[in-house]
């Protein structure tokens, strides 16, 4: 598989620049660009730090888009073991979140064993995927992850976010506070300080609460200066300049890891149910024969539940940072689309299933399609998977499955009609290491050949 043009052209800017930030348009395609950066710059000891919801994508997307023999650590809790001696290329995946937790003393179990161990290896290259999780400079995971350059323990930063700055420009102050601060700096050589920066490069308000002075940011200002300030080491691409080069619709898999939970017993075992297949079809047949059987259908719920709860991060992160994006959810079991509307009542969901008459079923996809505040459509996926317009969004996530592809891809494509100014992404969210992800990759290797002939 090869990348795209821009993404080839990315890789060989991101591959000679030391420290960078690579601010292209969510969907773009940036993991495998820094995939492929990473290895024309010749980096054999890699960090990421990323949302914990992404490290699965992280292993999946190196195997795609290397043909070495990386070795991966994931480190998805503090006493996880990471590498001491990397005597071949590696690849070391840490969440945001462990860098978060405050244990014995001022740092996080994770810096300290990195930051703080004489026989921790000092990293090529540290990406930060998503780095506006390092907006707030008096954060611990700012601190901490920004922290490892001062330490000397990683060489190179790539910084990897479609979105620099989500709410006003004194988001970029930690960003510039660590790795340009001569970029924030007088003649005299000393940074600005944060109030500084805020006051000359947001609009700020200033009332009285109970007596004391309260400072609102209420906006940005100097985008040119900023802009300026960026140049030479920031990239950024719209997804307007890059999507005649992408698919009209692309098909993933987002795997989730559930090690702390305990799965239905008919999930671990169901390799039983499997045996003697081999290809694509054979397991698909067995998996449609199974969801007639109680047990299988039942777990199938109590996974779409699970789902629920892990995606949470992965919602807020994508509607929170962007206010005029909307999402598309489908499920499969009533139970679990009244968790989703439940869980992310905040957006203001409505919901399209076999519950709703044709009347408020046409009146909630209205609503989704004009009104601003509605964020999310949640829709079943045969109840909603036809005769719909949707394209108030270009992002699908795909809770829970039909297990017939085309049922699938008829429904993400409510996204894919007339009026769609955007490539649209559609994501199969599964449980790591079960039949789950087994069935989800199915699907969506299926589905991507009917988008490749039909779409």
């Amino acid at each position: 598989m090869n990348i795209l043009p821009y993404q080839s052209e990315d890789a060989k800017w991101l591959s000679g620049n030391r420290r960078a930030l690579l601010a292209n348009d969510p969907g773009t395609g940036k993991t495998a660009t820094a995939i492929v950066a990473m290895q024309q710059a010749g980096f054999e000891h890699v960090l990421v730090v990323c949302p914990a919801i992404a490290r699965s994508v992280w292993e999946r997307e190196l195997k795609i888009w290397t043909a070495r023999k990386w070795e991966v650590y994931r480190v998805n809790s503090p006493s996880d073991p990471m590498p001491l001696l990397l005597d071949v290329p590696t690849l070391v995946i840490i969440g945001y979140d462990l860098f978060s937790r405050k244990e014995k003393g001022e740092h996080s179990k994770v810096y300290n064993r990195i930051a703080k161990n004489a026989r921790n290896p000092v990293f090529d290259l540290m990406i930060c995927d998503e780095s506006h999780y390092l907006k707030e400079m008096t954060s611990n995971r700012t601190k901490e992850v920004y922290g490892l350059v001062k330490t000397g323990k990683v060489k190179n930063v790539w910084l990897l976010t479609g979105t620099p700055a989500p709410n006003h420009y004194g988001e970029l102050y930690p960003m510039f506070r660590y790795l340009w601060p001569d970029r924030i700096s007088d003649h005299k050589g000393v940074p600005m300080g944060r109030e500084q920066f805020e006051n000359k490069f947001c609009h700020i308000k200033e009332f009285q609460v109970n007596g004391h002075r309260v400072k609102s940011i209420s906006g940005s200002k100097g985008g040119t200066e900023i802009k300026g300030m960026l140049a030479g080491v920031m990239s950024r691409r719209r997804f307007s300049d890059v999507v005649k080069d992408l698919p009209v619709i692309r098909i993933e898999t987002l795997p989730l890891t559930m090690a702390k939970i305990p799965l239905p017993g008919v999930v671990r075992g169901m390799d039983v149910y499997l045996k003697g297949t081999k290809t694509d079809d054979e397991m698909l047949k067995k998996f449609q024969m199974m969801s007639k059987d109680v047990m299988v259908a039942s777990a199938r719920r109590q996974l779409g539940l699970l789902k629920v709860d892990a995606l949470t991060d992965y919602v807020a992160d994508m509607l929170d940072n962007d206010p005029a994006r909307k999402l598309v959810i489908f499920a499969w079991h009533h139970e679990v689309l009244d968790k989703i509307m439940e869980r992310y009542a905040g957006w203001k969901p409505v919901l399209v299933d076999g519950r709703v008459s044709d009347k408020d079923r046409d009146a909630r996809v209205i609503e989704f399609q004009t009104n601003p505040k509605t964020r999310i459509f949640v829709g079943q996926v045969l109840a909603a998977g036809t005769a719909i317009t949707l394209t108030a969004a270009h992002d699908v996530l795909f809770v829970e499955s039909s297990w017939v592809p085309g049922e699938n891809y008829q429904a993400a494509m409510r996204c894919q009609r007339l009026g769609q100014k955007s490539g649209v992404l559609a994501v199969h969210a599964c449980i790591e290491d079960t039949y789950d992800q087994l069935v989800a990759d199915i699907l969506a290797r299926k589905e991507a050949d009917l988008a490749q002939v039909f779409g």
